[in-house]
């Protein structure tokens, strides 16, 4: 008997699964870099972290843009019921907070780069100014400390995020990240749609 979600995917799509890790990585690395700046002496050192940190905070943009209309296109069975009060309203809350933080936190960094009439490069390639310098100077600051506010949060909401995916794995056994893995990963995972 096929269930009330058999017209949905039980999995997301390869490309969405891609996407996921990806952006997951992008923000990993970001995250590191620039916590790591502070350790080396040597300006050469901490000018190009600085600047691979702001390459692949642009990339982070390009890549959650893409999600975003990805999950206008794809439907799939909702994250399992668990014994927790609100838990489902508390997974959405999360997850829009973690897609705001992904938009905000590095376009912010681009745009406070532009407001101090810095040039911005995306490995090699002159990117378009957002807004310049006659304009958004007096707010340049600003934007850098909300940046940093923003990407603090941002490291904050991801590790909610990664360890409410692993308690819904290992403590309620239910099989959550397999949602995000391709299918080879779960070579004995039952069709739930065929039962």
């Amino acid at each position: 008997m096929l269930t009330k979600h058999s017209n949905l995917m039980t999995r997301y799509p390869f490309l969405f699964q891609l996407n996921h890790w990806i952006t997951a990585f992008l923000i990993a690395a970001v995250l590191v870099m620039i916590e790591v700046r502070d350790l080396f002496d040597a300006t050469t050192i901490r000018r190009q972290l600085l600047t691979l940190h702001m390459e692949l905070g642009v990339t982070v943009l390009f890549f959650i843009f893409l999600r975003i209309c990805q999950r206008l296109f794809f439907k799939i069975v909702p994250a399992p019921e668990v014994s927790i009060p609100y838990s489902k309203l508390l997974s959405h809350l999360v997850h829009v907070i973690l897609y705001l933080l992904l938009v905000f936190a590095p376009l912010l960094g681009l745009l406070a780069k532009q407001m101090r009439g810095d040039d911005v490069f995306w490995f090699g390639t002159l990117l378009p100014v957002l807004i310049s310098d006659d304009v958004g100077l007096p707010y340049a600051k600003t934007a850098k400390s909300i940046h940093e506010y923003l990407g603090n949060w941002l490291m904050y909401v991801a590790l909610l995020h990664i360890s409410a995916a692993i308690i819904h794995q290992w403590f309620f056994k239910d099989n959550l990240i397999s949602r995000m893995l391709p299918r080879f990963f779960n070579q004995g995972e039952t069709n739930e749609t065929n039962h």
